[in-house]
């Protein structure tokens, strides 16, 4: 995973020289393409980042309750229905 980690580092640092030196150029539309390329390279980072940072952060949630017999037997998560309503009719025991 830090392998796979440091080569994406590496070519995203490769994609903001490139468009360094396209930016730097001194006609308008190698400007343009620079600045295309280095937003382009910035939503791409931004994007990694966050995905990274919300995988690395997230809790693996566990589901103790699997089927309706299991919502029937606990008493830790409450749960209702409606008075008129057929899953009323449907969790009478």
């Amino acid at each position: 995973m830090a392998l796979m980690l440091l080569m994406l580092l590496l070519l995203l640092m490769m994609m903001m020289m490139i468009g360094l030196m396209v930016m730097l150029s001194r006609s308008m539309s190698g400007r343009i393409v620079g600045s295309a390329w280095w937003f382009f390279t910035l939503i791409i980072i931004s994007s990694y980042t966050a995905n990274l940072a919300a995988f690395l952060t997230i809790e693996r949630m566990l589901t103790p309750i699997e089927s309706a017999d299991d919502l029937a037997k606990q008493t830790e998560i409450l749960y209702g229905t409606l008075d008129a309503g057929s899953t009323k009719d449907f969790f009478r025991v």
